[in-house]
């Protein structure tokens, strides 16, 4: 295998990894705190801002996405932007995966095995 593509995919699966990783931070965050209250009044809405954004999981969701941009510009310099948009899209691979291990998210089958199946062929295809 040509060391170049080894590296590529490499980099792509850390983007990836770091990636559904972040969102399964914010879905962490999201059990904890809850959802947003339905009462929109200022108070409550800034009350649970504030929750939100000093909650340790979605501050760790926060550095990973952050640390996945900065390996998306590693993308960028291997295959080139266009192709790094649709080689980086095996993100939504790994939260499916994720999804399942963590939170016991069922995929729906057939249609996600299919539309994972889709997103790893093309993955390969563009990353190749």
């Amino acid at each position: 295998m040509d060391k170049t593509l080894l590296l590529t995919w490499g980099v792509n699966f850390l983007f990836a990894t770091l990636v559904a990783i972040s969102y399964v931070m914010y879905g962490m965050a999201f059990t904890r705190i809850g959802a947003m209250p339905m009462d929109r009044d200022l108070m409550s809405t800034l009350t649970y801002v504030f929750r939100v954004v000093t909650n340790p999981f979605f501050i760790s969701g926060l550095a990973l996405a952050l640390t996945a941009s900065v390996v998306r510009l590693a993308l960028f310099s291997l295959i080139g932007i266009a192709r790094s948009a649709l080689a980086a899209e095996l993100s939504l691979l790994m939260m499916i995966i994720f999804s399942f291990l963590v939170f016991g998210e069922q995929p729906r089958f057939p249609r996600d095995f299919i539309g994972g199946a889709l997103i790893f062929l093309g993955s390969y295809i563009v990353a190749g």
